[in-house]
């Protein structure tokens, strides 16, 4: 979380992983709601859910590097068991890379919880695994309803995160671990 009293200097690519960063958060609830919509768009929606992760995790600002990186591997892991169901109809790999990816997102719902005064955020990771638990217990109506739920706090995030100054998701450089 950044200081608002600390005002870094950006450079291109502190502003370009900010803007793809929040693209990211942006792109997450609306391959979720395409998910609540309609079962047609499941194949492009989790895709969509895939990129976002990808996004998210290619441009993330954690000053802890243990944290970034576990944050950061669950999402290629996402991406990677989302790409062996394009060989196969392997669900159980379907099903980790969505687990993957709710785990990256419910972390980053965390992760913002400190900038903003949302209450909902920091239950979004228990959220997001009881969603999980009911896609794979197969009960499409609760988790098709928790996920259009959760669609809403990740807009509501998204909309409030593109509200702030960019130089708050860089937050003190010297903080860093590398």
């Amino acid at each position: 979380m950044a200081d608002p009293h600390i005002k870094e200097h950006l450079d291109r690519w502190d502003i370009m992983t900010v803007i793809l960063y929040r693209s990211g958060l942006t792109l997450a609830p609306l391959a979720l709601l395409m998910m609540v919509v309609s079962a047609d768009y499941a194949v492009f929606s989790q895709w969509l859910l895939m990129g976002a992760i990808t996004l998210c995790c290619f441009s993330l600002h954690i000053y802890d590097k243990n944290i970034r990186l576990i944050v950061q591997g669950c999402g290629w892991l996402a991406v990677l068991l989302t790409l062996a169901t394009a060989y196969g109809s392997l669900k159980v790999f379907e099903l980790l890379g969505v687990g993957a990816a709710y785990l990256v997102l419910g972390a980053l719902c965390f992760k913002e919880s400190f900038c903003f005064k949302i209450p909902f955020l920091r239950l979004m990771p228990a959220v997001f695994a009881v969603d999980w638990l009911l896609r794979v217990s197969g009960w499409s109506d609760g988790y098709r309803l928790l996920l259009l739920v959760t669609a809403i706090a990740l807009i509501i995030m998204a909309i409030a995160k593109w509200r702030m100054p960019l130089h708050f998701d860089i937050g003190d450089k010297r903080n860093y671990q590398l």
